[in-house]
């Protein structure tokens, strides 16, 4: 438990601090030797302490996935990644008792057919409960319906509990579940999910970005129904883009309808140079994949803090994050759309136009401010006050909404002046 206890407690008050250090020197290859010393200290920590070193190796992973620097430690230890995989299962497949399944072949076809049975179903209904479609949820299932690695390290750590016999089993029917699952997945493609498109023929490699040397003064990472628009609306505007999409289908698309966009990944930092965002005025994030957002915002602002960025957010806690992340504007992105077609109502139902507009900028002026109240408390705060100060936050602007025509154009006034008319 010391130990244990050790690793996750020197990974969250030295690791980091470490980290940051590091990073400013922008040595990669300090940053990649700290990451693998971690891993392999911890396996060593563990070792002598009479646990088993895959043990520590696993709690050094979960330490650096903790990390704020994750992203750059995988880019950095890619290279070992397949080395160490292909030592690993090859550890593996050396210790499986090869007697054991011919001797109790009907009990290990039982422990296989457990483990993929139970799982499967299980995940299939994760999945399905997530709101995945069936196919979906089957592709999902068969995916991850084998043993996982973490498993040898399991039945390794209860050897106290487990007879020889039974824990070499189980080494075997874990084993025999992973070398089933690419097979498993071939079949439910070809058998099961005819209809669902899951995988392509080639893969496409990153375009040539030719006018980076122009040096446009906005770069766009996504082309997608938010993407299109913004670039329409930037081009009716004369301002010039660099757009950046990975789905190489939507991007002949859209090249039909007179919008040209180049293949690559959005988030690799070299491709982004090479659109050049070192001179770039604006960076637009659009794509669909909270995640993926919030990975290129954290990799752009290590490595150009001062680039203004301005980010598609799925919901409210994805822009609490953005703007943790320093992003210089958000857009939910359904707000928009949803306030426009809300004014459509109400004018439909006799409010006159002026008051209707006047109405929206003030619910989109008073919430993007308490976006960024709330991202202040996000994490900071219990669940309890959170929740109390959003309503609160809510509560005044209904009544400002309420409130009779004279106090809302006062409200107002900067806004409506400065505002087109309608």
């Amino acid at each position: 438990l010391g130990a244990v206890a050790s690793v996750i407690l020197v990974g969250r008050f030295l690791i980091r601090p470490l980290f940051k250090v590091i990073s400013r020197t922008k040595l990669r290859e300090t940053f990649t030797a700290l990451a693998l010393l971690i891993v392999f200290g911890a396996a060593a920590l563990m070792r002598e302490v009479g646990l088993s070193p895959a043990l520590g190796a696993f709690l050094a992973g979960v330490v650096l996935a903790d990390s704020e620097y994750r992203h750059q430690i995988e880019a950095d230890i890619e290279p070992f990644k397949g080395l160490l995989l292909g030592l690993f299962f090859i550890t593996v497949g050396a210790n499986i008792h090869f007697d054991i399944i011919r001797d109790n072949p009907l009990s290990i076809a039982g422990w296989v057919a457990g483990i993929i049975i139970g799982k499967g179903l299980l995940v299939y209904a994760l999945g399905r409960w997530c709101k995945l479609r069936p196919p979906e949820s089957l592709l999902f299932a068969v995916s991850l319906a084998q043993g996982g690695e973490f498993a040898f390290v399991l039945i390794a750590q209860a050897g106290a509990i487990l007879t020889p016999e039974v824990g070499q089993a189980l080494t075997a029917s874990v084993a025999l579940t992973m070398a089933l699952a690419p097979l498993l997945i071939n079949l439910a493609i070809t058998h099961g999910l005819s209809r669902f498109d899951c995988q392509t023929d080639e893969v496409r490699a990153p375009d040539i970005v030719e006018d980076a040397h122009r040096v446009n003064p906005v770069l766009v990472i996504g082309i997608g129904r938010f993407g299109q628009t913004l670039i329409r609306f930037l081009t009716a505007s004369n301002i010039p883009s660099t757009v950046l999409d990975i789905d190489s289908e939507q991007i002949e698309i859209m090249a039909k309808f007179g919008i040209r966009s180049y293949f690559g990944d959005g988030a690799n930092l070299d491709l982004l140079r090479a659109a050049g965002i070192e001179n770039a005025k604006a960076l637009v994030i659009a794509i669909d994949e909270p995640e993926t957002t919030l990975r290129i915002v954290e990799e752009v602002k290590k490595n150009f803090p001062n680039l203004p960025i301005y980010a598609r957010a799925y919901d409210r806690v994805h822009a609490y994050k953005l703007i943790h992340l320093g992003v210089t504007e958000i857009a939910i992105e359904t707000s928009g759309s949803a306030l426009a077609l809300g004014g459509e109502v109400l004018h439909r139902l006799g409010v006159p136009a002026v008051r209707v507009f006047r109405k929206s900028q003030i619910f989109k002026r008073n919430n993007d401010r308490s976006i960024r109240e709330l991202a202040k408390q996000y994490n900071q705060v219990d669940r309890d006050t959170f929740i109390q100060a959003s309503r609160q936050l809510s509560e005044s602007l209904e009544a400002l909404l309420k409130s009779d025509p004279d106090e809302l154009q006062q409200a107002d006034k900067s806004g409506w002046e400065s505002s087109p008319s309608v």
